[in-house]
């Protein structure tokens, strides 16, 4: 009993696309976990926003989140490997194996959001971090201002429950007046 040619070439082809599709779909997987762990924070949290400042100009925030004390900023990046990086550096260096990649430093992108952010609502404390998801690892210390996507998960997870101190209610609603394209928990 011998198997018919199409059942060969069809098996053969599904191996190939398979081959190639698993790392993009893998990729994705691993997208939709991360976002679905960062929308639980906080007390509220959003999610791909633009943000219309004063001026009119559009800032794109990563994650948005309600603390009962603060609002928190967070721009995740996607890396693995060795990340040298500082808090002075203008680019930012990612080594996976033999190879490298510069990158422009985020730090400087944050403190310019949380200073939008500040200039909306004044009155509250906001804090801005990047957060690295990924196989990252900081060769030469993490630099303020930057966490681990583990370490944030534990610092904002909270009792929903948690009452908001009305200062920052307050601030959180202005905010939102300057919010556009946003996806909300």
């Amino acid at each position: 009993m011998t198997l018919p040619i199409w059942l060969f070439l069809g098996a053969a082809s599904f191996s190939v696309i398979a081959v190639f599709l698993y790392p993009r779909v893998r990729r994705q997987w691993q997208e939709r976990n991360v976002s679905r762990a960062l929308l639980e924070l906080g007390i509220q949290c959003r999610h791909r926003v633009i943000l219309r400042d004063v001026l009119e100009e559009g800032a794109y925030l990563d994650y948005l989140i309600l603390m009962p004390d603060r609002i928190v900023l967070l721009d995740v990046k996607r890396y693995r490997g060795n990340i040298f990086a500082a808090w002075n550096m203008d680019m930012w260096t990612q080594v996976v194996g033999r190879r490298s990649f510069k990158f422009p430093n985020p730090l400087h992108k944050l403190d310019a959001d949380v200073a939008i952010l500040k200039s909306i609502a004044p009155e509250v404390n906001v804090e801005g971090h990047i957060a690295f998801a990924g196989d990252s690892r900081f060769a030469r210390g993490v630099p303020v201002g930057v966490m681990l996507l583990q370490d944030v998960l534990t610092r904002y997870q909270i009792d929903r429950e948690t009452p908001v101190d009305n200062t920052v209610r307050i601030g959180w609603e202005r905010l939102s007046q300057y919010l556009a394209n946003e996806s909300t928990r």
